[in-house]
């Protein structure tokens, strides 16, 4: 899904001029609902996590208050 990054950085641009726009992109979203190696799901699950830790630092840092 990386090649909709630029779409989306484009798109939501446009919408809002001077946006300040950052893409969390976390990996194999569709782990869980595709029949795949059970051994991709501990990677899916790291990088969600680590995509929810940085969209939580990053509204940290919007707001001024600390994560919940």
């Amino acid at each position: 899904m990386d090649h909709l990054v630029p779409t989306l950085e484009h798109l939501l641009g446009e919408a809002t001029p001077g946006l300040d726009l950052t893409i969390i992109t976390p990996e194999l979203t569709m782990a869980p609902y595709v029949p795949m190696p059970a051994s991709l799901l501990p990677m899916h699950e790291a990088s969600m996590t680590k995509a929810h830790d940085e969209a939580r630092r990053l509204g940290s840092a919007l707001t001024g208050r600390p994560a919940a």
